[in-house]
């Protein structure tokens, strides 16, 4: 799904590359068994049980179609508002779903 996080990606490279050097440095000190016990954390920390944002097709083409047509000569727009449904919350909600509707009007 294509929405504002995307410079997340762009962050995971230079994170890496810090996290691989700090490790690297306090492998230096520690016995096995830390190195053994920091890889078990780092590997445990990665596990997410919340399900993934999905995305209900059929609904949010629905919610489209109720719109009006924009005017002949409009050329650009922006979402300013979360959609009716909720479907993650509130706090989700009112982070994402205007720009899920911005990205779904543009395709």
């Amino acid at each position: 799904m294509r929405a504002v996080s995307h410079y997340f990606i762009f962050l995971d490279f230079p994170v890496i590359v810090i996290v691989v050097w700090a490790l690297e440095r306090i492998r230096r000190r520690l016995p096995a068994l830390g190195v053994v016990a920091l890889s078990a954390l780092l590997l445990v920390e990665q596990i997410n049980l919340v399900p993934p944002i999905a995305l209900d097709r059929r609904q949010e083409m629905r919610f489209l179609a109720a719109l009006p047509p924009p005017p002949a000569d409009c050329r650009a727009f922006y979402a300013t508002t979360e959609q009716p449904p909720p479907y993650m919350g509130p706090a989700i909600d009112g982070l994402f779903s205007g720009n899920v509707a911005a990205m779904l009007v543009a395709t």
